[in-house]
Protein backbone atom coordinates (compact mmCIF):
# COMPACT_ATOMS: atom_id res chain seq x y z
CA UNK A 1 0.00 0.00 0.00
CA UNK A 2 1.11 3.60 -0.70
CA UNK A 3 -0.82 6.37 0.97
CA UNK A 4 0.00 9.55 2.15
CA UNK A 5 -1.42 12.56 3.73
CA UNK A 6 -0.94 15.13 1.20
CA UNK A 7 -0.80 14.74 -2.48
CA UNK A 8 1.36 12.77 -4.27
CA UNK A 9 2.96 11.42 -7.78
CA UNK A 10 2.77 7.82 -8.95
CA UNK A 11 4.13 7.71 -11.84
CA UNK A 12 5.07 4.76 -15.06
CA UNK A 13 8.26 6.77 -16.57
CA UNK A 14 7.29 7.82 -19.93
CA UNK A 15 10.48 6.26 -21.24
CA UNK A 16 9.78 2.86 -19.00
CA UNK A 17 10.91 -0.16 -21.53
CA UNK A 18 7.54 -2.30 -22.84
CA UNK A 19 9.83 -5.12 -22.76
CA UNK A 20 10.26 -5.35 -18.83
CA UNK A 21 8.76 -7.63 -16.53
CA UNK A 22 5.96 -5.28 -14.12
CA UNK A 23 3.85 -7.05 -11.65
CA UNK A 24 1.99 -4.62 -9.58
CA UNK A 25 -0.99 -7.02 -8.50
CA UNK A 26 -2.00 -6.65 -4.93
CA UNK A 27 -0.67 -3.17 -4.57
CA UNK A 28 -2.63 -0.58 -3.13
CA UNK A 29 -2.93 3.63 -4.63
CA UNK A 30 -4.09 6.18 -2.07
CA UNK A 31 -4.78 9.44 -2.11
CA UNK A 32 -2.17 10.24 -5.28
CA UNK A 33 -3.06 13.70 -7.00
CA UNK A 34 -1.37 12.52 -10.35
CA UNK A 35 -1.24 9.38 -11.30
CA UNK A 36 0.47 8.31 -14.65
CA UNK A 37 -0.01 4.39 -16.33
CA UNK A 38 1.98 3.58 -19.66
CA UNK A 39 1.42 0.84 -22.58
CA UNK A 40 4.28 -1.26 -21.03
CA UNK A 41 2.09 -3.89 -19.03
CA UNK A 42 -1.12 -4.58 -18.05
CA UNK A 43 -1.86 -3.50 -14.74
CA UNK A 44 -3.92 -6.01 -12.78
CA UNK A 45 -5.40 -6.85 -9.51
CA UNK A 46 -4.82 -3.24 -8.01
CA UNK A 47 -7.08 -0.93 -6.02
CA UNK A 48 -7.31 3.00 -6.32
CA UNK A 49 -8.58 5.17 -3.74
CA UNK A 50 -9.13 8.79 -3.77
CA UNK A 51 -7.44 9.73 -6.83
CA UNK A 52 -8.85 12.46 -8.40
CA UNK A 53 -7.56 11.84 -11.85
CA UNK A 54 -5.46 8.70 -13.44
CA UNK A 55 -4.09 9.19 -16.91
CA UNK A 56 -4.14 5.51 -18.26
CA UNK A 57 -1.90 6.38 -21.67
CA UNK A 58 -3.53 3.47 -23.62
CA UNK A 59 -2.50 1.07 -20.23
CA UNK A 60 -4.51 -2.25 -20.60
CA UNK A 61 -6.22 -2.14 -17.13
CA UNK A 62 -8.00 -5.66 -15.96
CA UNK A 63 -9.70 -6.41 -12.43
CA UNK A 64 -8.81 -3.49 -10.77
CA UNK A 65 -10.60 -1.63 -8.21
CA UNK A 66 -11.80 2.26 -8.29
CA UNK A 67 -13.10 4.36 -5.52
CA UNK A 68 -13.50 7.38 -5.42
CA UNK A 69 -10.83 7.93 -8.50
CA UNK A 70 -11.31 8.91 -11.97
CA UNK A 71 -9.95 7.27 -15.56
CA UNK A 72 -8.62 9.66 -17.86
CA UNK A 73 -8.50 8.02 -21.57
CA UNK A 74 -6.98 10.02 -25.01
CA UNK A 75 -9.66 7.94 -27.05
CA UNK A 76 -12.35 5.80 -27.10
CA UNK A 77 -9.98 2.56 -28.26
CA UNK A 78 -8.43 3.24 -25.07
CA UNK A 79 -11.65 2.85 -23.30
CA UNK A 80 -11.82 -0.61 -24.36
CA UNK A 81 -8.57 -1.26 -22.90
CA UNK A 82 -10.38 -1.22 -19.18
CA UNK A 83 -11.91 -4.34 -18.54
CA UNK A 84 -13.53 -6.32 -15.20
CA UNK A 85 -13.30 -4.03 -13.05
CA UNK A 86 -15.16 -2.29 -10.75
CA UNK A 87 -15.65 1.46 -9.78
CA UNK A 88 -17.42 2.95 -6.71
CA UNK A 89 -18.54 6.79 -5.70
CA UNK A 90 -18.76 7.27 -1.98
CA UNK A 91 -17.85 11.18 -1.60
CA UNK A 92 -18.14 14.21 -3.96
CA UNK A 93 -19.52 14.38 -7.56
CA UNK A 94 -16.83 13.19 -10.68
CA UNK A 95 -17.02 10.66 -12.79
CA UNK A 96 -15.80 6.91 -13.41
CA UNK A 97 -14.16 7.71 -16.80
CA UNK A 98 -13.41 10.37 -18.78
CA UNK A 99 -12.93 9.80 -22.34
CA UNK A 100 -11.48 12.51 -24.79
CA UNK A 101 -10.65 12.62 -28.80
CA UNK A 102 -12.64 11.50 -31.64
CA UNK A 103 -16.13 9.93 -31.60
CA UNK A 104 -15.59 5.73 -32.54
CA UNK A 105 -17.45 3.08 -31.63
CA UNK A 106 -16.01 0.78 -28.73
CA UNK A 107 -16.88 -2.06 -25.93
CA UNK A 108 -16.71 -2.09 -22.41
CA UNK A 109 -16.37 -5.32 -20.82
CA UNK A 110 -17.22 -6.25 -17.07
CA UNK A 111 -17.40 -3.27 -15.63
CA UNK A 112 -19.60 -2.34 -12.66
CA UNK A 113 -20.14 1.48 -11.62
CA UNK A 114 -21.70 2.11 -8.13
CA UNK A 115 -22.54 5.46 -6.25
CA UNK A 116 -22.62 7.19 -9.85
CA UNK A 117 -25.90 9.24 -11.36
CA UNK A 118 -28.58 6.65 -12.13
CA UNK A 119 -29.32 8.48 -15.27
CA UNK A 120 -27.49 10.00 -18.08
CA UNK A 121 -27.56 13.84 -17.67
CA UNK A 122 -24.85 16.51 -16.89
CA UNK A 123 -24.78 16.59 -12.70
CA UNK A 124 -20.88 15.96 -13.20
CA UNK A 125 -21.70 12.73 -11.86
CA UNK A 126 -22.01 10.38 -14.42
CA UNK A 127 -20.37 7.39 -14.37
CA UNK A 128 -18.79 7.85 -18.00
CA UNK A 129 -17.99 11.72 -19.62
CA UNK A 130 -18.01 11.42 -23.21
CA UNK A 131 -16.20 14.72 -23.67
CA UNK A 132 -16.46 14.41 -27.78
CA UNK A 133 -18.13 17.53 -28.82
CA UNK A 134 -19.48 15.14 -32.33
CA UNK A 135 -20.08 12.16 -33.84
CA UNK A 136 -21.97 9.19 -33.03
CA UNK A 137 -20.35 6.83 -30.42
CA UNK A 138 -22.26 3.14 -29.75
CA UNK A 139 -20.60 1.72 -25.95
CA UNK A 140 -21.46 -2.02 -26.67
CA UNK A 141 -21.82 -3.30 -22.74
CA UNK A 142 -20.30 -6.82 -22.41
CA UNK A 143 -19.21 -9.29 -20.08
CA UNK A 144 -22.06 -8.62 -17.59
CA UNK A 145 -21.03 -5.43 -17.18
CA UNK A 146 -23.42 -2.61 -15.90
CA UNK A 147 -25.06 -0.22 -18.03
CA UNK A 148 -22.99 3.11 -17.05
CA UNK A 149 -24.61 6.75 -17.05
CA UNK A 150 -23.39 9.09 -19.89
CA UNK A 151 -22.50 12.38 -19.80
CA UNK A 152 -21.56 13.69 -23.06
CA UNK A 153 -20.04 16.90 -24.31
CA UNK A 154 -21.77 16.93 -27.87
CA UNK A 155 -21.52 13.83 -29.35
CA UNK A 156 -24.64 11.50 -30.03
CA UNK A 157 -23.79 7.76 -27.68
CA UNK A 158 -26.05 5.21 -27.29
CA UNK A 159 -25.42 2.41 -24.93
CA UNK A 160 -25.99 -1.43 -26.27
CA UNK A 161 -26.34 -3.39 -23.86
CA UNK A 162 -25.09 -7.17 -24.85
CA UNK A 163 -28.03 -10.01 -24.16
CA UNK A 164 -28.05 -13.64 -24.17
CA UNK A 165 -29.05 -15.94 -27.71
CA UNK A 166 -29.71 -19.17 -26.56
CA UNK A 167 -30.61 -21.83 -29.58
CA UNK A 168 -31.63 -25.60 -28.32
CA UNK A 169 -31.58 -28.40 -30.99
CA UNK A 170 -34.20 -31.21 -30.73
CA UNK A 171 -35.51 -34.18 -32.40
CA UNK A 172 -39.05 -33.31 -34.02
CA UNK A 173 -40.09 -36.92 -33.18
CA UNK A 174 -38.14 -37.87 -30.15
CA UNK A 175 -37.45 -34.49 -28.31
CA UNK A 176 -34.01 -36.16 -28.18
CA UNK A 177 -31.25 -33.23 -27.73
CA UNK A 178 -29.21 -33.16 -30.51
CA UNK A 179 -25.63 -32.62 -30.31
CA UNK A 180 -23.08 -31.26 -32.76
CA UNK A 181 -25.58 -29.40 -34.57
CA UNK A 182 -24.03 -26.32 -36.23
CA UNK A 183 -25.91 -23.01 -35.75
CA UNK A 184 -24.70 -20.35 -37.31
CA UNK A 185 -27.21 -16.76 -37.53
CA UNK A 186 -26.84 -13.33 -38.74
CA UNK A 187 -28.34 -10.22 -38.52
CA UNK A 188 -30.80 -9.45 -41.88
CA UNK A 189 -29.36 -6.52 -42.90
CA UNK A 190 -25.57 -6.27 -42.62
CA UNK A 191 -24.93 -9.88 -42.85
CA UNK A 192 -23.42 -9.33 -39.44
CA UNK A 193 -22.56 -12.34 -37.46
CA UNK A 194 -24.94 -12.71 -34.42
CA UNK A 195 -23.38 -16.50 -33.34
CA UNK A 196 -22.22 -19.48 -34.75
CA UNK A 197 -21.01 -22.98 -33.26
CA UNK A 198 -22.21 -26.32 -32.42
CA UNK A 199 -24.15 -27.78 -29.76
CA UNK A 200 -23.39 -29.27 -26.99
CA UNK A 201 -24.81 -32.04 -25.16
CA UNK A 202 -27.87 -30.66 -24.14
CA UNK A 203 -28.72 -29.35 -27.81
CA UNK A 204 -27.27 -26.51 -26.47
CA UNK A 205 -25.73 -23.31 -27.91
CA UNK A 206 -25.52 -20.17 -25.75
CA UNK A 207 -23.83 -16.58 -26.88
CA UNK A 208 -24.69 -12.94 -26.68
CA UNK A 209 -24.56 -10.27 -28.96
CA UNK A 210 -25.28 -6.27 -29.12
CA UNK A 211 -28.01 -6.20 -32.13
CA UNK A 212 -31.13 -5.70 -30.28
CA UNK A 213 -33.40 -4.91 -32.28
CA UNK A 214 -32.39 -6.56 -35.09
CA UNK A 215 -34.00 -9.43 -37.26
CA UNK A 216 -31.88 -12.23 -37.71
CA UNK A 217 -31.97 -15.34 -40.25
CA UNK A 218 -29.56 -18.62 -39.94
CA UNK A 219 -29.88 -22.62 -40.26
CA UNK A 220 -29.17 -25.47 -38.01
CA UNK A 221 -27.13 -28.44 -39.82
CA UNK A 222 -26.05 -31.88 -38.95
CA UNK A 223 -25.09 -33.65 -41.85
CA UNK A 224 -22.01 -35.37 -40.90
CA UNK A 225 -22.55 -39.22 -40.80
CA UNK A 226 -19.67 -39.63 -37.79
CA UNK A 227 -22.19 -37.62 -35.32
CA UNK A 228 -25.15 -40.16 -35.90
CA UNK A 229 -28.50 -39.60 -37.64
CA UNK A 230 -28.53 -36.91 -40.58
CA UNK A 231 -31.22 -34.10 -40.52
CA UNK A 232 -32.30 -32.23 -43.05
CA UNK A 233 -31.52 -27.77 -42.56
CA UNK A 234 -33.48 -26.04 -40.04
CA UNK A 235 -34.13 -22.40 -41.07
CA UNK A 236 -33.52 -19.98 -38.53
CA UNK A 237 -35.71 -16.59 -38.16
CA UNK A 238 -36.51 -13.75 -35.80
CA UNK A 239 -35.76 -10.78 -33.70
CA UNK A 240 -33.75 -10.04 -31.25
CA UNK A 241 -35.42 -8.57 -28.42
CA UNK A 242 -34.15 -6.61 -25.05
CA UNK A 243 -34.36 -9.89 -23.01
CA UNK A 244 -32.29 -11.95 -26.30
CA UNK A 245 -33.15 -14.46 -28.52
CA UNK A 246 -34.43 -18.17 -27.64
CA UNK A 247 -34.98 -20.51 -30.34
CA UNK A 248 -35.57 -24.22 -30.16
CA UNK A 249 -35.35 -25.40 -33.42
CA UNK A 250 -37.03 -29.61 -33.98
CA UNK A 251 -34.75 -31.00 -36.37
CA UNK A 252 -36.40 -33.72 -39.00
CA UNK A 253 -34.39 -36.89 -39.41
CA UNK A 254 -32.90 -36.65 -43.13
CA UNK A 255 -32.48 -40.96 -43.75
Amino acid sequence: MISSGSKYHWRIHASSSASAAYDFSGLSIIGAGDVQLRAVTTFSDMAFSSCPTIYTNGALINNCAFSDSKLFVTSPASAANISNSTFTKTTGTDHAIEISGTAANFTLTGLSFTGYASSDGSTGNEAIYVNIASGNITISIAGGGSTPSIRTAGATVTVSNAVSVTVTVKDSKTLAPIQNARVRIITTVGSNLVISGVTDVNGVLTGSTTYVGSAVSGTVRRATAAFGTLYKVYDISGTISGSGLNITALMTSDE
